[in-house]
């Protein structure tokens, strides 16, 4: 089966339009089923090395194809065991005590997520070598999965391998889809390998591909690489999984001359939010998760504790911070006859006993104990204590201690923004003292939205909508409805409308009682919401002066 090859629901290719730089080169080991034609008319000139030659206790058996800045290999031990052998270009960069520990790591098996490295060794001329195994289903480059796939599978053993080099002090600095290898298609077993780019975490300069990479490290050359600069290409990377294309503007990247002309352009996109595409089909927790992944400030993205917590507790995640404050060290929270000693745990607290957990901020209670776990925290604490508003002061506390889909506000749990909404809806609570218009009057929507990686026309749109809400709640529940479901659907008499050519071709349809179908869709409140968001709001007026005209 070759990397292009697809077994899950969905199918497709990602859209290469990109020079080969921008992705770093081709992808690491291709399908040794055959070669390529194009790798085909490629050569390893750059190296004194060719078929037949002897490197270590293995053969070389035929040349594959060029990377970045190595040539690799098919080749067999003396028991014609095959095996990849990558031979790198002379005087190219290499962390050689990084690859030495990575190998002692991966011989032991202790992580199965990660390539295991055979064997490595110095040839003459200040040549490095490495032998890996033969993956013979390819790597996931042009592979789309599905969310369930990411979530049962992928993610898990990426993020297994993420934190184990992480506690190794190990970073991989060229994480994306053709780094990733299948071990096992039918199992969904992946290991991720490529170890071009390995580093120590303290090490000053390391390489990368620009389009997967994190924008600290686009700004300063690759200079800063850490796990959060790790976690941001993951997300980047899972993105590009789930949808079948980098997130980052391709189009735009692909008329870039040159590295540096694409470092600029990438420069410029991440100075605004990057986000999951609007059309791709996935749950808001994924959604919110991979936002959350790829926040421009590295202190702002989830981590590999974070998520490890999200795909155990069905998509609710939640950092403790243990890494500035371990929790044997933590002075505890006294509790109604108990010590809260993490942050979720706190989050629980004040969610459940909401009254409480007003008075507690309000008192300045939080203030000492979330200073352990960030200074920040602390200044988030006296700053909410001090609003005016205090239950949107611990709306915006909790929201800032862990950012989340799912929030509590007023003792109520929501597993997302429009579970909010539709319960609003469904029990008709529309007054003003009532939650919803409470949430708006304190512009929380806007609050909510930047927290989870909105972007600033999602957040300018909450804005308008909390505005709105202030006077006419179900109005706004109506427009809210929409702008969450990110596509500007109207359903009508078991009709999907999506465009104001739907709705003609609907009215032609009807043309028998039009009168009373265009009448009632002016008595609809939903149907005035829908045209306001695709804009269309003056077609109002028109509507009324012809039913002002029929007499209707």
């Amino acid at each position: 089966m070759r990397a292009g090859e697809h077994t899950g629901q969905h199918t497709g290719q990602l859209n290469k339009t990109l020079p080969a730089w921008a992705w770093n080169g081709k992808a690491t080991i291709p399908v040794i089923e055959g070669i390529n034609s194009e790798r085909a008319e490629e050569s390893s000139e750059t190296i004194p090395y060719g078929p037949g030659d002897e490197i270590g206790r293995h053969r070389l058996i035929q040349f594959l194809c060029r990377g970045a800045q190595s040539s690799l290999f098919l080749g067999e031990d003396r028991r014609q065991n095959r095996v990849v052998i990558k031979i790198y270009d002379p005087g190219a960069a290499r962390s050689t005590t990084a690859l030495r520990k990575m190998a002692d790591l991966t011989r032991s098996g202790s992580c199965r997520s990660l390539m295991p490295i055979l064997g490595y060794g110095d040839l003459e001329g200040g040549i490095h070598y490495e032998i890996m195994p033969v993956y013979q289903q390819g790597t996931l480059e042009n592979v789309v999965i599905t969310e369930d796939e990411m979530i049962k599978s992928i993610l898990p053993q990426l993020n297994e391998a993420l934190r184990f080099m992480q506690a190794n002090h190990l970073v991989h600095n060229d994480i994306k889809p053709s780094n990733i290898f299948w071990k096992d298609r039918a199992k969904k077993e992946i290991v991720l390998g490529d170890y071009d780019c390995l580093t120590f975490d303290k090490d000053e300069k390391a390489g990368g591909s620009l389009l997967f990479m994190a924008p600290e490290r686009i700004y300063t050359d690759g200079d800063r690489h850490t796990s959060a600069s790790e976690y941001c290409s993951l997300g980047l990377t899972l993105m590009t999984l789930l949808s079948g294309r980098p997130p980052l503007d391709e189009n735009e990247a692909a008329k870039a001359s040159d590295p540096q002309a694409l470092r600029q352009h990438l420069y410029r996109r991440w100075q605004s939010p990057v986000v999951c595409p609007p059309s791709l089909t996935i749950s808001s927790k994924t959604r919110n998760l991979l936002n959350g992944m790829v926040q421009d400030k590295p202190e702002s993205r989830y981590d590999g504790e974070y998520i490890a917590n999200w795909l155990e507790n069905g998509g609710v995640g939640f950092k403790t911070y243990h890494n500035k404050a371990e929790r044997s060290m933590v002075r505890g929270l006294p509790y109604r006859g108990k010590l809260i000693l993490d942050i979720q745990e706190l989050i629980q607290v004040l969610g459940n006993d909401w009254n409480y957990g007003v008075f507690m901020l309000e008192q300045h209670q939080l203030d000492e104990f979330v200073r352990q776990f960030d200074g920040k925290f602390f200044r988030y604490s006296q700053q909410y204590a001090s609003s005016f508003d205090k239950e949107a002061g611990l709306f915006k506390l909790m929201q800032s201690l862990s950012p989340s889909v799912d929030f509590y506000w007023k003792g109520a749990h929501y597993e997302s923004l429009e579970d909010f909404v539709n319960q609003t809806e469904e029990q008709g609570r529309y007054g003003m003292k009532d939650p919803f218009c409470h949430f708006c009057r304190a512009k929380l929507i806007s609050f909510y939205e930047e927290k989870n990686g909105g972007t600033k026309q999602q957040t300018e749109r909450a804005m308008q909508i909390e505005q709105i809400g202030r006077n006419s709640p179900e109005l706004a529940v109506k427009k809210l409805q929409i702008s969450l479901r990110q596509k500007p659907d109207f359903i009508w008499h078991g009709a999907t409308l999506l465009t104001v050519d739907d709705l003609l071709a609907y009215l032609e349809n009807c043309s028998d009682r039009l009168d009373e179908e265009v009448e009632a869709l002016y008595e609809s409140k939903a149907f005035k919401v829908w045209l306001d968001y695709i804009e269309h709001g003056s077609m109002l007026s028109s509507i009324e002066k012809a039913l002002m005209e029929s007499g209707i």
